[in-house]
């Protein structure tokens, strides 16, 4: 594995398109990141775009996310951009969660064979998950129960190398 410090770079020295797959737990630095070192990437987000729709709607992320039915829609638009994406060629960024084998397959077995797949797991100890998680709790009103947070750790599957060309921690 390698230091996650080295992705931007590796990105911008290939030849043939990338996805870079953000994994990682709600607050442990992904969206953040990919911000500030990817943007000039399409970075593809779940959260991004229920955020646009509780904006539109006049609601708050809470409650786009509690809305019955929406969640399905707005993975389909996701995955209705990352098609667009690499029809494209673009180099891609998956900003969500993706902690599971199962789910990360339902993203990567989409990919033409020329994609270079890159996964940059994020890992940050409980106590500052949890400052974290209150910290964007009283800046924007996301509240993630704990309970959510111990089924995620849980759930929590490490990438493996046959799903990814490269593994950056």
């Amino acid at each position: 594995m390698k230091s996650i410090t080295l992705l931007p770079n590796t990105i911008s020295k290939s030849f043939l398109p990338t996805i870079t797959m953000l994994i990682g737990l709600p607050g442990s630095g992904k969206s953040t990141w990919a911000r500030t070192y990817l943007s000039d990437l399409t970075i593809l987000s779940t959260d991004d775009l229920l955020e646009e729709w509780a904006t539109t709607n006049g609601k708050t992320y809470n409650e786009a996310f509690n809305e019955p039915g929406l969640y399905p829609l707005i993975e389909k638009q996701m995955y209705k951009n990352l098609v667009e994406a690499f029809t494209a060629g673009k180099h891609i960024v998956i900003d969500r969660t993706n902690l599971s084998r199962k789910i990360r397959s339902k993203i990567l077995g989409r990919l033409p064979p020329r994609y270079i797949k890159f996964a940059a797991v994020f890992q940050v100890e409980r106590d500052e998950l949890d400052k974290r998680l209150q910290q964007r709790y009283e800046t924007t009103g996301k509240h993630i129960p704990s309970h959510v947070i111990y089924d995620m750790l849980n759930r929590f599957e490490h990438p493996l190398t046959y799903e990814f060309h490269y593994i950056f921690v």
